[in-house]
């Protein structure tokens, strides 16, 4: 039961085994990665449960322009020719709506579902900065939307569940995860210099000894080179930051809700498990 990656064009050589446009097994699973200013199409035939998958970009590569039209037009027409089924009996798309002034893909996706004229089809527009994952699960006839950037899930869905309907998904990526991402710049000789928002949440003991813990880290392991951020929902967590030289450390944070902005918070506590390389801790 292999994940089969249905990428956009100008990604297929990077991604070994991968197409934009990928015709599969009832027994596989079909993933859009990743779509962002992208659009993600699949045709599902409910005879023998085969799909087809076409990841539809803005623009073809990086030598061309926006042409949202022309490259769906390209897309959909390789779907059409690699099509052998009678019919396309469900439908499931992911992609930005229009909006006044920005044209994205409703038109387009409304005219596909009109030309195939599905019994059932699930159209979604997301709003969910850093794109979304998009997997069509042959085997247990379900679809689910993660987050591409945080990997949680967004939605889950059976097939048996879609009627003909146009879903809006919204995610908003947890304050934990994106406080702790911003960091990753912050292991340097000066950390936090002139980042006013990071003096406003801490004490002035604490802004010391943080700013001390980073430095001391940039000192011994150099610059920080990736960050895995804590990936639940809450306040406190685990960050893994990885650095030049092959070490990592192992934070737990913890965050407060600011006593005066619903929309701000501050670091209550951070302490690392990094002492045995010489690295001042909590």
């Amino acid at each position: 039961m292999p994940e089969v990656k249905c990428v956009e064009p100008a990604l297929v050589a990077e991604n070994p085994g991968s197409d934009y446009v990928c015709l599969v097994k009832p027994e596989d699973t079909l993933v859009f990665p990743h779509v962002d200013v992208c659009m993600g199409a699949a045709w599902i035939t409910t005879r023998s449960w085969q799909m087809i998958g076409g990841h539809v970009p803005g623009k073809w590569d990086e030598h061309s322009g926006d042409d949202l039209q022309g490259c769906a037009n390209r897309v959909f027409s390789l779907m059409d020719r690699k099509w052998s089924e009678r019919s396309v009996n469900l439908i499931i798309t992911i992609g930005d709506p229009s909006q006044p002034g920005a044209p994205a893909w409703t038109d387009i996706v409304g005219t596909m579902v009109r030309n195939l004229r599905p019994n059932n089809y699930l159209m979604i527009w997301k709003d969910t900065p850093g794109g979304a994952d998009l997997k069509v699960d042959g085997p247990n006839r379900k679809i689910t939307v993660s987050s591409s950037r945080t990997g949680q899930l967004i939605l889950e869905r059976t097939f048996a569940s879609i009627g003909t309907e146009e879903k809006r998904i919204r995610y908003d990526v947890p304050v934990l995860f994106r406080t702790v991402e911003s960091w990753k710049a912050q292991f340097k000789a000066e950390p936090f210099k002139g980042l006013e928002p990071f003096a406003a949440t801490l004490s002035g003991p604490e802004q010391t000894r943080i700013k001390n813990l980073f430095k001391d880290i940039f000192e011994h392991h150099g610059a920080c080179t990736e960050v895995e951020p804590p990936r639940n929902a809450g306040l406190t967590g685990k960050a893994v930051f990885k650095f030049q030289d092959g070490e990592k450390a192992i934070f737990d944070v913890t965050l407060v809700q600011h006593h005066r902005y619903t929309d701000r918070y501050q670091i209550l506590n951070i302490t690392s498990q990094f002492r045995r390389y010489g690295v001042v801790g909590a």
